[in-house]
């Protein structure tokens, strides 16, 4: 194993990792959190959540950008994606854009629109790693031949 294949280990591994910690998040904050504390939970609570997932979201979206740039190029300069694998990443892409501009426009939301938000940014999220899995899967796919 060479320097580039440690890079692309690593870059992988930080690419997942920051997906499982801000999907981890939502779906605890939605499926624990808030309805551990019903229907008004109290107000330092949710700001504390808040601060939280302003970092994680920040930290997630460095960590995308360019693990993601360094993993797409890898992935369509060997040649081995086909169309239905260019499409797929778009729209995986795309869905991680909506995801980000969602979570954006959730921030400070309370009540009834944070748990909309919240629903939204859970399915968006397992959405997008389920593509992630069909891409992997057609990528080897097209390795084994």
């Amino acid at each position: 194993m060479d320097a580039t294949d440690l890079l692309l280990v690593a870059m992988r591994s930080l690419h997942a990792l920051a997906a499982m910690i801000w999907i981890g998040a939502i779906c605890f904050e939605l499926l624990v959190a808030l309805p551990a504390f019903g229907e008004t939970p109290p107000e330092g609570v949710l700001s504390k959540f808040d601060g939280a997932m302003r970092e994680i979201v920040q930290t997630s979206l460095i960590v995308f950008l360019v693990s993601g740039a360094l993993l797409t190029f890898e992935r369509l300069s060997r040649g081995a994606a086909n169309t239905t694998y260019v499409w797929l990443l778009v729209l995986k892409v795309a869905l991680a854009l909506v995801m980000f501009q969602v979570g954006f426009r959730l921030r400070g939301a309370r009540g009834a629109r944070r748990v909309v938000g919240l629903r939204w940014l859970s399915g968006l999220g397992i959405a997008i790693v389920v593509l992630a899995s069909i891409l992997k899967w057609i990528y080897e796919r097209a390795l084994i031949g």
